[in-house]
């Protein structure tokens, strides 16, 4: 009877698999709703084969962003693998990593660094497996603690991900080039952007080579390959802008950035996400040079595009929200200055919560404002909640007067400027505070200063002996000296 023969549910299966390459998902989940009941009746609830379902079926939700029904089903494939096939099975690793990928997406970093360590313990202890899944794992664990401000960790998985895969690919390979980028992307963040600049041409280089070996070639590429081998080639551009950007570069980031632009017209599912990129970094050059209406238009046709694609819940959202209240507060427009400075920071804290350094920096940016505005206990709660947001063990965001102890930090750069500028107040005795009306209260406000400033001493001290790029240690040494 072909209803209960499992050949039949085999192929409806590979269907659905053939479909979710191609990124046709109602027609992968079609498949699925026919493959699924055959193997229930003819191998029962529990057989691996439903297991494969189950999973795909997680990640398909995934996709569509509903992580805890996606959850829901990684869960239920993992059971049945684990009692299948064994708790540390190659099965039940995949499964650890699919359930840490949905963590990741929900930025639950510490759930996340769990099950990918238990996928990686698996891989490497029991089975010791040297293949393009141990690389995947490395890179997302990399991708952890690159989102945690932990960029010595990233660039170790880093490059534990790269020589894996050239292990396994050779060099001329879309995942060599794209941790080449990744580890540029970490050089960036370090501040030594000389290396960061190098990793990313040689990104770039491979994946030039690639698009022009596929349009060259006489096999037929699918239509898929060809829009990831270009739009890899449009990122390059954009990410080696940056870098340019950073160098005060300008007229050879804005080349970067428009080519980039000009390339993603030709795409067909990444296009409006790669052209908002583009745009968004073409306004900020534009911001930089001082030409606001001009930085004005790119920026509100690159903040069309993302929230017509993510709405408001989406990080590029903040940052051009961001990025508006700064021209506004350098016309000393304030009030629509605070305005989308207070939008980017309510998205950044229900995107990664309170412990974050992008959210640390928008309180610091929206102290500035205040403190422009001579509304110094205003801006005082602003610094004081941004040291709260840069020290993941300190939670006192209420008593401004309190001094953290520096002990885990995410970001030095932040959590320095947020202390500096909480001192420069309490020392500028012109400026009136609660609890500091009478002469009498002005040892005490002084006392605060200096031990505030003592704290930014603690800081460097600890800064000095973690900090490798030369940009930094520059920018370090000048802060210090100002303190």
């Amino acid at each position: 009877d072909i209803t209960t023969d499992t050949t039949l549910a085999n192929r409806y299966f590979e269907l659905a698999k053939i479909n979710f390459n191609s990124q046709k998902f109602d027609s992968a989940n079609y498949y699925l709703d026919k493959a699924q009941p055959l193997y229930v009746r003819h191998l029962g609830e529990n057989c691996l084969k439903n297991s494969h379902v189950l999973n795909m079926r997680g990640t398909l939700l995934m996709l569509n962003q509903e992580n805890d029904s996606a959850l829901i089903f990684y869960f239920q494939s993992l059971n049945i693998r684990m009692n299948q096939s064994g708790e540390e099975s190659l099965d039940a690793a995949r499964s650890y990593n699919n359930i840490g990928i949905v963590y990741y997406r929900e930025y639950k970093m510490d759930l996340a660094t769990e099950y990918f360590q238990k996928s990686l313990h698996i891989l490497t202890q029991i089975i010791g497996l040297k293949n393009g899944f141990l690389a995947d794992t490395y890179d997302m664990l990399g991708a952890v603690a690159y989102d945690k401000s932990d960029f010595s960790a990233a660039l170790n998985y880093g490059f534990k991900t790269l020589n894996l895969q050239k292990e396994i690919y050779g060099e001329k390979h879309s995942d060599v080039a794209r941790s080449y980028e990744q580890i540029g992307m970490i050089y960036k963040e370090k501040g030594e952007n000389d290396k960061a600049l190098e990793y990313c041409n040689k990104s770039l280089s491979i994946r030039k080579i690639l698009f022009e070996k596929a349009k060259n070639s006489k096999d037929t590429i699918s239509e898929l390959e060809a829009e990831w081998l270009l739009s890899d080639v449009a990122q390059s551009l954009l990410n080696l802008g940056t870098l340019y950007e950073i160098n005060s570069d300008y007229d050879r980031a804005m080349e970067n950035y428009l080519l980039c632009a000009a390339l993603s017209e030709d795409l067909v599912y990444e296009k409006e996400m790669n052209i908002a990129g583009a745009y968004s970094c073409v306004a900020n050059i534009f911001n930089v040079k001082g030409l606001y209406n001009s930085a004005f238009d790119y920026y509100f046709k690159s903040l069309e595009i993302y929230k017509k694609l993510y709405g408001d819940l989406f990080s590029s959202t903040a940052s051009i929200y961001k990025n508006i209240g700064l021209i506004y507060k350098n016309t000393d427009e304030y009030i629509e200055a605070e305005k989308y400075y207070f939008k980017a920071l309510q998205i950044q804290k229900n995107i990664f919560g309170e412990k974050h350094s992008l959210v640390s920096d928008s309180y610091i940016e929206i102290g500035n404002l205040f403190r422009n505005k001579n509304e110094s206990s205003e801006a005082l709660k602003c610094y004081h909640k941004a040291c709260a947001s840069s020290l993941p063990e300190y939670n006192d965001t209420l008593n401004t007067y309190s001094i953290p102890l520096i002990k885990k930090y995410l970001n030095w750069k932040e959590l320095l400027q947020a202390l500096q500028s909480k001192a420069q107040i309490f020392a500028d005795t012109s400026k009136t505070l609660p609890k500091f009306q009478t002469l009498a209260k002005l040892e005490e406000r002084l006392q605060l200063a200096f031990r505030h400033y003592q704290v930014c001493d603690t800081l460097i001290d600890l800064t000095r002996k973690e900090i490798t790029g030369l940009s930094d240690k520059i920018a370090l040494a000048e802060q210090a000296s100002e303190i």
